[in-house]
């Protein structure tokens, strides 16, 4: 875990400082007194940086959901509250960063299409640039900036190392001395080695989870997932279907085996054709986190870098189909 919090750690570091020469660049051509009212060659360039900044960190976000799950867990126990700032707020500081991100690409969409559309609608009072918006709209707000969020994420990750050694003093080291050790031909017999305790801690394994091969393409309007009894899914993207269980979902309990919250939370979406708010059937305060770790695992199963539900009015969507077993 360590190793893959440093790893994401220097990954975030790396994309605020893109996050940032982007907002710098958006500044520049703002306030560039040449800039003729149109979508120029600078604002092309804004948006491939947009895009890749997007892509760089959806892709984070899909393969270090362990350390963002670990993250959000640690200001659990810490009882240090979500990462929050101005109208952001996450379980995480390093998960708000990877939304944040994802807010500027949506943002500066909105803003070139509005640019665009200026340029030719005679409903406009007048044509704007892409560059102007953004900055009226996200930077004059006092939206998350890079310096900010730096700050929110290197606290967060000091925390999280503290909170790594001090899990790895509690851990006990037993020490086993075998009284008795013999060699046959390959076998070898090891006597003497006292077994109680091994049950009590012995943990159900998490077998590898097999993503499901989502076609190219596609996103979460073209998901759907039917239960068909209690422990078993049926998941169908397009023309491609299959069935799997909770297990193959990375949705079962470490220690029991049974299915996790996660799972039950997946259930309950499905109860209620998925949609979730606080006036419905398993309404519950600890949604919010849960809801953010069932998304994590949708990801990572379906390969698609998007977040799955989306907030509304009292609660949640899922961007998906998804029904209860008939």
């Amino acid at each position: 875990m360590r190793r893959l919090l440093d790893v994401l750690h220097a990954e975030i570091e790396t994309l605020i400082k893109e996050y940032s020469a982007i907002l710098r660049a958006i500044i520049s051509v703002d306030h560039d007194p040449d800039h003729a009212h149109i979508f120029t060659d600078a604002e092309r360039e804004i948006s491939a940086q947009i895009e890749q900044l997007h892509r760089c960190s959806a892709l984070r976000c899909v393969e270090l959901q362990q350390v963002l799950v670990f993250l959000t867990d640690v200001h659990a126990v810490r009882s240090s509250g979500p990462a929050t700032h101005a109208r952001c707020s996450f379980e995480s500081a390093h998960g708000l960063a990877l939304y944040v991100f994802k807010l500027v690409r949506q943002m500066w969409q909105k803003c070139t299409e509005v640019a665009d559309r200026s340029q030719w609608d005679r409903s406009y009072l007048y044509a704007t640039t892409a560059a102007k918006l953004f900055a009226t709209t996200w930077i004059a707000k006092n939206d998350p900036q890079p310096q900010e969020l730096w700050s929110l994420v290197s606290i967060e990750y000091h925390a999280a190392r503290q909170e790594l050694d001090r899990r790895s003093h509690q851990q006990p080291h037993p020490q086993v001395h075998a009284q008795h050790v013999h060699v046959s031909g390959e076998v070898v017999t090891v006597s003497g080695v006292p077994d109680h305790g091994v049950a009590a801690t012995s943990k159900a394994p998490r077998p590898a989870i097999e993503p499901f091969p989502t076609p190219a393409g596609a996103g979460w309007s073209d998901v759907s997932i039917r239960f068909t009894d209690g422990h078993t899914v049926l998941v169908r993207v397009r023309d491609i279907h299959r069935t799997v269980n909770y297990t193959q979902m990375g949705m079962n309990d470490a220690r029991s085996g049974r299915p996790d919250q996660q799972w039950g939370l997946m259930q309950t979406f499905a109860q209620n054709r998925g949609l979730l708010t606080w006036d419905l059937p398993g309404a519950h305060p600890k949604n919010q986190k849960r809801k953010e770790v069932l998304a994590s695992n949708l990801k990572a199963f379906m390969r698609l870098a998007d977040d799955p539900f989306e907030i509304v009015p009292g609660g949640w969507r899922a961007k998906f189909g998804i029904e209860p077993d008939a």
